[in-house]
Formats: C-alpha cells, structure tokens, sequence
C-alpha cells in the first residue's frame, strides 16, 4: 500500500522483484469506494443473497439476514442464505477449502454440475418473486 498511495500516484506498481505489474490507480480507486453507500442509495428491488460457508473469497457473514437486511435498508424484500458446503465456484465439497489449495479445487469443482441446494433456493425464490 506504500508503493500504491506514494506521492507520485503511480499508474502501477511492480511487485514479487518486478515480476508482476499491478494497477496502482485501479487499487486506490478501488478502496475509495464506498460500497456501503451505494448499497443503501441505489439498491431498491428484491435482494437475493448467497454465499456459501466454504467460500473463501467472499465473507460469508454479509449474508446473515439480520445483517443484510441493515446493509440493504431500501430494497423491497430481501433473503440471505449461507449453504453449507457451497464454494465461490457454486459447487460443493464435502471437504475442507482452503485458500492455498484454491486452483487444485476450482479445477475439480469446475467439472461438477452447480450446488442443488444453491439451485432451488435461487428457483424458490424466482418462483415468489417473480409469479
């Protein structure tokens, strides 16, 4: 973050001995925004959300009822689910997920079909909210 907010502003940085070449602008942009802003402004349909439980790029406790419905203070309905088993891929495993193992599962993952119970959440609740 030194390297990203020097005073020169830096397009990019180079990181890992100038081996990868990272967008500096992109990553100050990017913690500028405020999510939690746009979240109450412009959010004001029906909110489905989803996160599994063994998603480990995504924290899973936004999708505590309780807390998204605070974080979605105008949306028309709101529903959070945290399916137990679910990864960020949309599929399950039985076993643990770990960040350091992610390219090994993804590609394992990749080749099963989406979460079933992921599936009839979503057509659950397509079925109430649409018909």
């Amino acid at each position: 973050m030194r390297k990203v907010n020097a005073e020169d502003k830096p397009d990019f940085i180079s990181m890992y001995c100038g081996l990868v070449k990272q967008p500096a602008k992109w990553i100050r942009e990017h913690f500028e925004y405020d999510v939690h802003a746009s979240l109450e402004k412009y959010y004001t349909c029906h909110c489905l959300a989803i996160t599994g439980i063994k998603d480990f790029q995504v924290r899973n406790e936004f999708c505590i009822q309780s807390t998204a419905e605070r974080l979605l203070p105008n949306a028309k309905s709101i529903e959070a689910h945290r399916p137990p088993n679910l990864t960020h891929v949309l599929r399950s495993t039985d076993g643990e997920a770990k960040i350091l193992s992610a390219k090994k599962l993804y590609q394992k993952l990749g080749k099963l079909p989406l979460d079933e119970e992921l599936l009839n959440i979503t057509n659950d609740w397509c079925d109430r909210i649409l018909f």
